[in-house]
């Protein structure tokens, strides 16, 4: 209960800034979505899946934007925004389901058949509705904007509980215990022991995992520094982006994430690729400026972290060597991976079996989909990241004037491309059932059509303006 209660009041605050700031309402359906987005990121529980109060909310909002789809209300040129993904979404489980029942995973679920069908629910067909409802009910810029505050807000707290796990003070811990109560009576238990050795050598914030926090950083980050480099709302937002964003990196680096910190790097490429194709007015020096500057800043804070807790420095000795972030033993597994799918090409091996014969998961999307559901399987996965990148390449050349939902746009497709990259190199995907995923395909998709809106409408005013002056 006290863990949903910091969140909505978090969220109320939020709220009552945007009131008091930006002079603008919020409505009820962006309120739901992002109450939403924000439990999964720090509320969502191990196996407790259709017991969480998320799912229940995100199927009545998914009911009322069906309502309001049905009356044409919301949905007209958004319709083949969607399709591509439904269309994915009904081939990809139905072949889920095919493998599940080939490989016994229906019959060894729990509570049988009623279990594995509420499970799926839980895992699959919500994160879906999250894209639905996103594109259904969202409307209008400041609707998005609030989403995005206080996705980066509980993020940003999650930072502040991590870098206390730092320093070991006992709040942090009492506070991962309040959010994750089933995981840690799991885990005292000794009923799981998945990433328990791991997490008690890096912070996790508010996220259950260490692995699941970096996720959240990679996809909240993005917009603080879109915010802070197409900066038109004053100083001080810009300055507490940027603090954000050093905040982000320092914590990527304490729990340990490889990948995570590699893809701190690649959202500054990204910024750096896509604003100068897409926006020709923008000056690129700028970017370079103050990405040095908070790149210096967030590496001494981490070279004096050390000397702040003698404790914990252990921990990160090895982490901060350059051989550690050269370790192969992920890749070296890859040719064993392609290996089992060979072996089972039609209907994939399974999850289960494959984690039962080795003690190491593929970390990597594709393998993952062919060892679980064959070859098909990851190809039809491939076919969706193909899209993707097609859907992302098509919005990074067309170049445009900056808009003010421009810094949502390019957050976005930064935040989906810091995804797709840590997925090549984790578990967490769409084929494990991340729900992240679909959060951000939702965010890239809604901030994409409010751009080409406000685009529209511009550009129909311009030419207005000059028919009248003519």
């Amino acid at each position: 209960m006290i863990p949903l209660v910091i969140v909505c009041a978090l969220l109320l605050l939020v709220t009552l800034a945007f009131r008091i700031v930006g002079e603008r309402s919020v409505g009820i359906y962006p309120w739901l979505l992002a109450a939403a987005m924000v439990s999964d990121f720090t509320l969502n529980e191990i196996k407790i899946g259709p017991a969480s109060p998320r799912v229940y909310l995100v199927l009545l909002l998914a009911l009322v934007a069906a309502s309001k789809q049905a009356k044409a209300l919301r949905i007209a040129d958004r319709g083949n925004q969607l399709r591509p993904y439904i269309y994915f979404t009904f081939v990809f489980f139905t072949w889920i389901c095919i493998n599940d029942l080939a490989n016994g995973t229906l019959a060894a679920s729990e509570s049988g058949g009623r279990g594995y069908v509420l499970d799926f629910v839980a895992k699959r067909i919500v994160p879906v509705l999250f894209l639905y409802c996103s594109v259904v009910l969202i409307n209008r810029k400041h609707e998005l904007e609030f989403i995005v505050a206080c996705l980066t807000c509980v993020v940003g707290l999650s930072c502040i509980v991590a870098v206390l796990q730092y320093f070991n003070v006992p709040i942090a811990r009492q506070l991962h215990e309040m959010f994750h109560p089933i995981w840690h009576q799991q885990l005292a238990a000794g009923i799981i022991d998945i990433y328990s050795d791991y997490d008690d050598q890096a912070v996790s914030g508010l996220s259950t995992f260490s692995v699941t926090f970096a996720y959240t950083i990679l996809v909240t980050a993005p917009f603080a520094l879109t915010l802070a480099f197409f900066s038109r709302f004053g100083s001080l937002v810009q300055v507490a982006s940027i603090s954000f964003c050093v905040l982000a990196v320092v914590c990527l680096f304490l729990c340990r994430s490889r990948s995570g910190v590699v893809g701190a790097g690649l959202s500054c490429a990204s910024l750096a690729v896509i604003a100068s194709m897409s926006f020709p007015e923008v000056n690129t020096r700028k970017f370079v400026q103050f990405t040095l500057m908070g790149g210096l800043i967030a590496g001494m804070v981490y070279l004096f972290l050390p000397f702040f807790s003698s404790e914990s420095t252990v921990k990160y000795e090895n982490f901060s060597k350059f051989e550690t972030f050269l370790d192969t033993e992920r890749f070296e597994f890859y040719p064993i991976a392609a290996g089992e799918i060979l072996e089972h090409p039609i209907i994939g091996m399974g999850a289960l079996p494959f984690s039962e014969k080795y003690t190491i998961v593929p970390h990597n999307t594709f393998l993952n989909a062919g060892i679980y559901y064959g070859i098909l399987g990851g190809l039809i996965v491939a076919a969706l990241h193909l899209y993707i990148a097609k859907y992302l390449w098509g919005m990074i050349r067309r170049k445009r004037p900056l808009l003010t939902t421009s810094w949502l746009t390019v957050g976005a497709q930064i935040a989906l491309i810091n995804y797709i990259w840590n997925g090549m190199t984790h578990n967490e995907s769409v084929v494990t059932g991340g729900h992240i995923f679909y959060i951000a395909v939702s965010l890239m998709v809604t901030s994409g059509l409010l751009e080409i809106h406000e685009h529209s409408t511009a550009s129909a005013h311009a030419s207005e303006v000059d028919t009248i002056s003519e």
